[in-house]
């Protein structure tokens, strides 16, 4: 009976191993898509990294980055204006790696679903025959507009369990690493049915709002930044 158990809970790991890969492949896709969409670039530079905790499992950094973003096309590009979340954060050994989507580490978390009054609130208020202008941005053709956010890297010293991140000694021996974020443009939130492949409200206001220029509802992922995190020291050793 004892090695029916250990048969099946076996099955069950590779299923989930093979579960998380489909997903990796398919997120790495999705990603590719939304570049290839989207009017916008962001771009920028790691101003300040902080090693703020260490112990025998892991290690977390806090890197502050002043990003740039810019409309790369000939006609105004329309964007919320709030803070975004960024749901997803990658390090590689190479810009070129990155472009390949082969990552040394990489941590993914989205909003949960909410039935929170401020998001129905919000819906409402953007309900607008034209951008309401205390809610939205308009980036002009080949304008800038600069955007400061700061990250957390938490880095599991023996790698994760999912194998989507290498141990930390790897990571550390190929610093200066290269890092990439994804920036949530469009809170899933804001939408009356949440359906992440389908944002049916904002591509409703997308195509009410073409004369003014073009609603950024896809996620947008930053071009790699320089990244050394081999020689952050910490003041004080935590455990």
């Amino acid at each position: 009976m004892k090695a029916v158990h250990v048969y099946i809970a076996a099955v069950l790991l590779l299923l989930s191993s093979l579960t998380d890969a489909g997903r990796s492949i398919k997120g790495a896709a999705s990603m590719k898509k939304e570049r290839d969409k989207s009017l916008l670039s962001l771009r920028g530079r790691v101003s300040d990294v902080k090693l703020v905790r260490e112990n025998d499992d892991s290690i977390v950094f806090d890197v502050t980055l002043n990003l740039e973003f810019t409309n790369n096309s000939d006609k105004p590009v329309i964007t919320l204006h709030r803070e975004f979340w960024i749901g997803a954060k990658t390090l590689a050994r190479s810009p070129e790696d990155a472009a390949a989507y082969k990552y040394l580490y990489a941590s993914s978390h989205w909003p949960s679903i909410s039935a929170s009054p401020e998001w129905g609130g919000l819906r409402q208020r953007l309900d607008q025959p034209s951008p309401p202008p205390d809610l939205m941005s308009v980036l002009a053709a080949g304008e800038t507009l600069p955007y400061k956010a700061r990250v957390t890297l938490y880095v599991e010293k023996a790698g994760s369990f999912d194998k989507t991140s290498q141990k930390w000694d790897t990571i550390k021996q190929a610093s200066p690493v290269w890092l990439q974020v994804t920036l949530e443009m469009w809170p899933i939130n804001i939408e009356p049915r949440v359906d992440p492949e389908n944002p049916a409200f904002g591509k409703m206001l997308q195509q009410r709002w073409q004369q003014y220029g073009e609603l950024q509802i896809d996620r947008l992922t930053s071009e790699s930044m320089n990244l050394d995190l081999a020689n952050v020291t910490l003041t004080r050793r935590t455990h």
